[in-house]
């Protein structure tokens, strides 16, 4: 496993990783008492199941366990821990940051052409305006992103990317901060982002 980003931030942690490993070697990380609680079905792909022991072989090593649960909206949630989490994966990239008292989101996507088609279903014709570059998406992909860790902190009260959250305008650099409204509450976070020439990854603390 690769580890591309591990950062350190009020009071939080956040670890970006690329999977390398098959299914045989993931489960070769962790102790036998450990493999009861990362038991996966026989019916998911290789993937989701690389995606499963690498999401729990991270949340290891940041907070020293490996059982998550999951609200019935799929928000997820240590079983023995009194800390907040979100989880992110993309292909093979997964992200896992923690926090001991506050909301967090994360969202890692890879960076493909898809947003050309499906950019007028989140954003606004505001933020359209501002946003959006035909022969540039790295904006859009960024502002997706966004929504997506906003959305893991506020729920479905933001389910509505178009209309209830609004990204403002931002520069466009390797990393940054970016600011974002949560418009029926008038609440406004603040983000950090990161893109690389095959990821985009953002992420909150409220």
């Amino acid at each position: 496993m690769i580890i591309h980003h591990d950062i350190f931030i009020a009071e939080g942690r956040l670890i970006v990783a690329e999977i390398t490993e098959n299914t045989d070697q993931l489960f070769s990380y962790f102790k036998q008492d450990e493999l009861e609680c990362v038991v996966v079905s026989e019916k998911h792909s290789e993937k989701r199941k690389r995606e499963f022991l690498g999401t729990r072989f991270i949340l290891k090593q940041i907070a020293n366990t490996v059982e998550v649960c999951y609200t019935q909206s799929g928000k997820p949630f240590p079983k023995n821990g009194n800390f907040h989490l979100s989880i992110s994966h993309s292909a093979n990239y997964i992200a896992v940051f923690t926090h001991p008292t506050r909301e967090v989101g994360v969202d890692i996507e890879l960076n493909t052409q898809k947003m050309d088609a499906v950019y007028k279903r989140f954003l606004s014709e505001k933020e359209q305006g501002y946003l959006f570059d035909p022969l540039d998406r790295r904006k859009i992909q960024i502002a997706w992103s966004a929504k997506e860790a906003l959305y893991k902190i506020i729920g479905h009260e933001a389910v509505d990317f178009s209309n209830e959250l609004e990204v403002e305008n931002f520069e466009i650099a390797v990393q940054g901060d970016i600011t974002a409204k949560h418009i029926s509450t008038n609440n406004t976070f603040d983000l950090r982002y990161f893109q690389s020439a095959i990821y985009t990854m953002v992420y909150c603390i409220a």
